[in-house]
Parts: C-alpha cells; sequence; structure tokens
C-alpha cells in the first residue's frame, strides 16, 4: 500500500487538488480481482468466496441504479432490512455505485426511525416488508420505498478471473462520504455520524498494525451492522482479505462451539456478552485452540471480568473507542496484557486528557478524553480534535485508563465518585452478573448512589450481603445507599447496558 499517508489521504484540513474527483474505494471488487475463490464470508452454513460475494453485489447494483437520480448522489440510501447478508451486500453495492448508505436499526420502535429517516432524507428506503416502512401521514416527506431480497443468483468464484493486481485499495477517493452511523443512544437521542472511505482505511490500518490479521484469520462477527464495530468489520476483512463468520444474532451455545472447535479465530465482543460465555462454561485450558483473541469493547472490561477470562486462558484485548473514531481508537497489547486499562491509542491516532478549561494535563490526573487522527469522522472540530464526552487518565506509559462518562462523575460529600469503581466493585460478588450505579439527587451530600445489580443464575444476592461487600472493597461515599436486584440489566441493541432505561429504573425504585 504505497503512497498512503494519513496526513495525504483524509487529514482535517488538506486540500483536495482540483482534478476530476475519482471514484471511492471498492475493496471487495480488488479481493475478488485478487483472490476470487478465496472464503470471504460465512453465513447460515453457506460459504461464499469473494468472487461470488462481488457477483451478488453486481446484481443489487443492477437492482439498485434505476432507483437512484444524479441529482439526489449525495442523499444517502436507508437500509431497513433483517437478513444481516443482505444487509452486508447492500452495504457494498452503495460504496460500489458511490452511494452512501446509512444501515437502520430494525428493533427500534417506528417513531424513533421515523424521526432518524427525516433527519437523513435517504433518496430511496430499502426495506424487507413493506409494514416495516411503517405510517407517512405526510405523503411528500415519504422518500422511495423499495422491497428487497437476496438476488437470484448464485455466481460461482470461477466467473472471477484470478489475476495479478497491483492497484493501490488506498487510490480511491478515501473522502469520498461511505454513510452515516448512527450513535447506540444509550446517553440520549441517537445522531448520525458521517464516515468517510478514509475513516474505515485508517482504522482498519491502525487496528492492524496492532493485532496484525491473515488470509487464515476468521472473524466471529455477531455485533449489529447498524453499529459501528459490525459495519467496520466488513471493511477490515475486504480490505486485508480474511473471512468473516457472520451470525444473524448472539446464541451463546453456537459461539461458543464455534470458539471452542476452531471455527474462528477472532471475534468481537461487548463486556456482555463475554460474561455469558464464561457463564455458560466457555474454558481454553488444556485444549488445542486456534482462537486468537477476542476484541472486547463498547463498555468497560471489568478487573474481574479479565482475571476470569485469564483463569480460563482466554485471550482477550481491551479496547476504546467510539461511533466518530470509526471503531476502536485505543486497544491493549496481547503480548503484555495488563489487569486493568484500554492500552495505549493505535497508530495514527493521539488521545489527550484535558481539564474544564481544554488545556492538556499531566499523566495521571483524570480528566476529558480528547481524540485525534484520520480515522476521526470529519468535521470533529476546526484542529481536528474531537471531545468525547468520556473521561479517564493516561498513565505514565501512555496507557489509557477510561473512568466514565462525564455525567457518570459524582461530587459526594467532597470527593468525586466515579461509578465505573462502584461497578467493577459489584461485579467482583460471586452472584453479581452485571451491575449499573447511578446518582440520584441528594439535599445533604449532593448525590447518593443506587446499584442495580443482575444476579448470575441460581444466585440471589441481598442487600446487606452487597453493601457489606461493598464497604470491603470502596470508601463509605462510594458505597451505593439502595440496591435493587433486576432479572436483567435492559441493554440496547449493539449489546451495551441501555442508559436511558436503567435511570428510569434508577428514578423509579
Amino acid at each position: 500500500m504505497k503512497n498512503a499517508s494519513p496526513t495525504s489521504a483524509n487529514s482535517p484540513g488538506v486540500r483536495k487538488t482540483s482534478a476530476a474527483p475519482r471514484p471511492a474505494p471498492d475493496w471487495l471488487g480488488w479481493q475478488a480481482r485478487r483472490h476470487p475463490r478465496r472464503l470471504g464470508l460465512r453465513y447460515a452454513a453457506q460459504a461464499y468466496a469473494f468472487g461470488q460475494l462481488s457477483g451478488l453485489v453486481d446484481a443489487l447494483c443492477a437492482e439498485l441504479t434505476p432507483l437512484l437520480r444524479a441529482e439526489e448522489e449525495r442523499k444517502p440510501v436507508g437500509l431497513l432490512v433483517k437478513d444481516p447478508l443482505l444487509q452486508a451486500l447492500w452495504i457494498f453495492a452503495c460504496a460500489r455505485l458511490q452511494r452512501p448508505v446509512a444501515v437502520l436499526n430494525g428493533k427500534l420502535p417506528w417513531p424513533q426511525l421515523r424521526t432518524q429517516l427525516d433527519r437523513l432524507a435517504p433518496a430511496v428506503l430499502l426495506v424487507s416488508r413493506l409494514d416495516d416502512a411503517g405510517d407517512w401521514p405526510d405523503r411528500d416527506a415519504r422518500p422511495s420505498i423499495r422491497l428487497t431480497a437476496l438476488p437470484d443468483v448464485r455466481p460461482t468464484a470461477g466467473a472471477w478471473d484470478e489475476r495479478p493486481d497491483a492497484s493501490d485499495p488506498a487510490k480511491g477517493d478515501l473522502h469520498a462520504l461511505q454513510g452515516y452511523v448512527f450513535t447506540s443512544g444509550s446517553t440520549g437521542e441517537p445522531k448520525p455520524v458521517p464516515l468517510t472511505f478514509g475513516c474505515h482505511y485508517w482504522s482498519a490500518l491502525a487496528s492492524a498494525y496492532r493485532f496484525g490479521y491473515a488470509p487464515a484469520d476468521r472473524w466471529l462477527h455477531c455485533m449489529p451492522l447498524c453499529h459501528i464495530g459490525g459495519l467496520a468489520l466488513l471493511f477490515r476483512a475486504a480490505l486485508f482479505g480474511f473471512a468473516i463468520d457472520l451470525q444473524t444474532h448472539f446464541d451463546v451455545d453456537a459461539v461458543k462451539r464455534r470458539i471452542e472447535t476452531g471455527a474462528v479465530t477472532l471475534a468481537s465482543f461487548v463486556p456482555t456478552m463475554l460474561v455469558r460465555l464464561l457463564d455458560a462454561g466457555l474454558d481454553l485450558r488444556g485444549r488445542p485452540s486456534r482462537f486468537r483473541f477476542a476484541l472486547v469493547g463498547g463498555a468497560q472490561t471489568a478487573p474481574a471480568l479479565r482475571a476470569r477470562c485469564r483463569a480460563r486462558a482466554i485471550p482477550i484485548a481491551p479496547s476504546y473507542g467510539l461511533t466518530e473514531s470509526c471503531s476502536h481508537i485505543a486497544a491493549a497489547s496481547l503480548h503484555r496484557p495488563e489487569p486493568q486499562g484500554e492500552g495505549r491509542p493505535l497508530m495514527f491516532a493521539a488521545i489527550e486528557v484535558r481539564g474544564e478549561d481544554a488545556q492538556r494535563l499531566p499523566p495521571g490526573a483524570p480528566g476529558h478524553l480528547w481524540v485525534r487522527g484520520p480515522q476521526v469522522a470529519p468535521g470533529a472540530g476546526a484542529d481536528g480534535w474531537y471531545a468525547t464526552g468520556d473521561m479517564g487518565r493516561l498513565d505514565a506509559d501512555g496507557r489509557l485508563h477510561v473512568l466514565d462518562r462525564r455525567q457518570d462523575a459524582y461530587a459526594i460529600g467532597g470527593e468525586t465518585v466515579f461509578v465505573s469503581t462502584v461497578i467493577a466493585a459489584l461485579e467482583t460478588h460471586a452472584a453479581v452478573a452485571r451491575a449499573w450505579v447511578q446518582g440520584l439527587p441528594d439535599r445533604e451530600w449532593g448525590w447518593r448512589l443506587i446499584a442495580l445489580v443482575e444476579p448470575r443464575a441460581g444466585y440471589a444476592p441481598t442487600t446487606c450481603d452487597l453493601q457489606a461487600h461493598c464497604r470491603r472493597a470502596l470508601s463509605s461515599l462510594q458505597t451505593p445507599s439502595r440496591f435493587v436486584v433486576v432479572e436483567a440489566l435492559p441493554q440496547t441493541a449493539a449489546g451495551k447496558v441501555d442508559r436511558q432505561a436503567v435511570h428510569a429504573l434508577c428514578r423509579a425504585a
């Protein structure tokens, strides 16, 4: 990948030339020309080579082209389909047609979807069923809606001639808009984040530099494609030529089996998924395994969870990222596992900790996290720095330690209490699968803490037991004043804790 650098392809403030615009990169087509018979994706017991995937994408391009008008070239294609294979194919088809795409979360109620569609104003909305398109009282606001299904063709990999191809995947227009990804909505109203092909390109290169990817890798993919953790992996696989093991949903037993049998070598999880796998008995001790590691993100990986993984010989790489950074922008090293922290910034990226005055703080001091790099969404800030809304610190070795989101730090009795510290302590209790802690206003102390606890199967922790456990591990100001045991913590489609839902539970408790 010569002649490619973050400063020349996607950095803020770089002047574009007046030459004719280049087409956006087609990384799937690039792999199909180079390795048409190499496995690119496995789904529902069906295996697809890169050449076959590209042929299916061609069929979808032929279906979509008559629906697109030149004057609407900047309008995205809205994708509201349930089948993840069809979602993936449409994402690649829109890239090939130079059209931005937005994958919508079909699990959202129609009023929320309608709000997102109003913000996107898509040229076309592709749906699996006409009923999914909801009600449009204002016919003028209704986009063009079309039914879509998997193409009724099964192209063979042999239809693509394998030949040397010296083209550079970075030679396409990395400034071109790939599409919009809505934030998870765990902290408020989801917002659409514009991502360029350059965001995906530099994110993929930085990830590969940290972990190393090979054509023999098989990545277990059970993250929704409407979120950045799922979307970024598609382009990462197309760039580096490894296969994706695409799942319809997170099935604990099926995922456990694929890891234990060596059917996959890599996986992406949020901590909740990892907890459920461990509770189901995932254990790689004393058995030969092809599994290299699980990339864990979306929330903090508690020290207790890391210890459980180490005890069962399950390699993990905790990471930190957000939609605006196009997936993880910091990740732990596999060679020197740490008991805590999210590792160092990836290649090309920079992370700073700043105070309330936006001035940089010294190592060890907690503050607000700012990120910068070519993988960060365009328009993040005048100087390229993006304020994440998260709080953390950088240690003397440059490792990131995420503390909390800004709204999850409470001043109680003159002491700043981070709820992540309290959650981590609670999750060391043998009966606790997951916990959440919320601050509620208090006239005397400023705030008081209430904890929601999801027990492990077969356990029924009591308030007295949980309070005694916290008092052994925490200060009196950090110990919640109330504990509420719930059947399960509410979560978003990405597997994160649904902050709005747990806040409502805490207020009602």
